[in-house]
């Protein structure tokens, strides 16, 4: 569906502005020159590229705009899920078996809308039925499923939603939950890796869970070097993902396509320095507490 790529990308791109913004903002507040240095010009860029990703939407995708409109109309920052540690991975949390429960888009957007009040919940915002939370918390789900579970977890936190889930275990049960599901993702992905990346195929998922999961305080088993520096391999000259050949690009695009081979060796330098100050810049991304603590 060409309107909900349209929404879902939009998103997306809300997310990484949201990070971007909210590090910079960290980096200021602790006169970190060096974040600071690296992150505004692409925090800026970020924000253009969100406006211009508003208008399109509005115009190109009115019907699935208008049902999340709540959740595009600013930058979404997502918050760690583990009550601010780091998380590991354990492997004794791999579900034995593959759940039975068939997670329906239609009764997921539900959910979506009744979480952040958007659609024919608005003004109802923290509406998590009992229906929904099973759907969101439980345990056996693959790929998308369960990243989509993690979204909730997010958007419950983002919106502030804990007194809706009390009865239900609250943001406990929550952390419980988020080890579980990264545990679980964190072996799909490495099975991937194991038997080699199918671009059409793979890619997204693996984005997808490496931001859900690292996002969530599981930075070090997912936001790792190497894995970033095979994400930017992944990206085509004109600076795309998607397999098609970028006839119908504006001249603005095809003029950065003819300077990306010349930034390659520039990529490779920043994920050098990240390598190299990883650990410090992960309480910026991730864990959102100054560098003093």
């Amino acid at each position: 569906n060409r309107g909900s790529l349209i929404v879902d990308s939009m998103w997306a791109i809300r997310m990484i502005q949201g990070g971007l913004e909210d590090t910079v903002r960290k980096a200021h507040q602790d006169n970190e020159a060096s974040i600071l240095e690296r992150v505004s010009g692409i925090a800026d860029y970020a924000k253009q590229v969100s406006e211009r990703g508003i208008f399109y939407a509005k115009r190109n995708a009115a019907v699935q705009f208008n049902k999340f409109s709540e959740l595009l109309s600013r930058p979404f920052v997502y918050e760690n899920l583990l009550g601010g540690s780091i998380g590991r991975i354990d492997s004794s949390l791999i579900f034995s078996e593959e759940s039975r429960l068939n997670i329906e888009p239609k009764e997921s957007d539900d959910c979506l809308m009744g979480t952040i009040g958007s659609g024919h919940y608005k003004g109802l915002k923290c509406t998590i039925t009992d229906k929904c939370w099973r759907q969101i918390t439980d345990k056996g789900q693959r790929e998308y499923s369960i990243t989509h579970q993690l979204l909730f977890f997010f958007l419950i936190k983002h919106y502030n939603c804990s007194e809706a889930i009390n009865s239900k275990g609250g943001e406990v049960a929550v952390a419980e939950l988020t080890k579980s599901f990264c545990s679980n993702i964190y072996s799909e992905m490495e099975g991937i890796f194991s038997r080699g990346v199918d671009p059409g195929v793979d890619q997204d998922l693996v984005m997808e869970q490496i931001m859900f999961c690292g996002g969530a305080g599981f930075v070090e088993d997912f936001v790792r070097p190497s894995v970033l520096e095979m994400m930017l391999d992944w990206q085509r000259d004109d600076g795309c993902y998607a397999p098609y050949d970028g006839s119908h690009l504006p001249e603005a695009i095809a003029l950065h396509s003819k300077k990306s081979r010349e930034r390659a060796l520039q990529r490779r330098k920043l994920i050098d320095r990240l390598a190299v100050d990883f650990n410090k810049e992960q309480n910026y991304f991730m864990m959102r507490k100054p560098l003093s603590e």
